[in-house]
């Protein structure tokens, strides 16, 4: 589920960025919010893809 929503924040950067290439209105504190908010979601989703994988791969030795 993170993942997807990383993927959608990274898609509204691109188009965002296309709408301020292309000269449309926006704020400043915009491009902070969205480029905070993908970056926070990014780290928690290879957080949370680590912190999976090493609870798998503890629990595969535990069982062997």
């Amino acid at each position: 589920m993170l993942f997807a929503a990383v993927v959608v924040l990274v898609g509204a950067a691109i188009v965002f960025a296309w709408h301020v290439y292309s000269g449309g209105p926006y704020e400043q504190k915009t491009i902070g919010a969205l480029a905070f908010r993908t970056l926070l979601t990014g780290a928690f989703y290879f957080g949370a893809a680590r912190l999976g994988n090493t609870a798998h791969t503890l629990n595969q030795q535990h069982t062997r």
